[in-house]
């Protein structure tokens, strides 16, 4: 298994959160 800190993982849903929001609202 691969561990990584709790910090890169909020980075990463940052990110994730960002993209799907993006897919709802093609305008934004």
């Amino acid at each position: 298994m691969i561990f990584y800190s709790y910090e890169e993982f909020k980075e990463d849903v940052k990110i994730l959160a960002k993209e799907i929001k993006e897919d709802f609202n093609p305008d934004a």
